[in-house]
């Protein structure tokens, strides 16, 4: 089972791969069940783990320019005290 697949929130390329993965599951009402789409399933999967591990890294990044920020602040304030 995968998560929320609104193509909003994903790069164009895993929304390729989503609406393949739908197309699938449409033409293959019983074939679904027996591995027919999952192939599809897999590239998927593959590309939402890159997907997630790319926002992971932009977040980690802007976490660490906020923390320095945040360690700047309070340092000034010490200082001027």
């Amino acid at each position: 089972m995968h998560g929320d697949l609104s193509p909003t929130i994903h790069t164009p390329e895993c929304n390729l791969i989503i609406k393949q993965l739908q197309e699938c599951h449409a033409e293959s009402k019983v074939g679904k069940f027996f591995g027919k789409c999952n192939k599809i399933d897999k590239l998927l999967v593959d590309c939402l783990r890159k997907e997630r591990k790319a926002n992971q890294s932009e977040n980690l990044r802007k976490s660490a320019e906020r923390q320095k920020r945040i360690q700047e602040k309070i340092s000034c304030e010490q200082n001027s005290q």
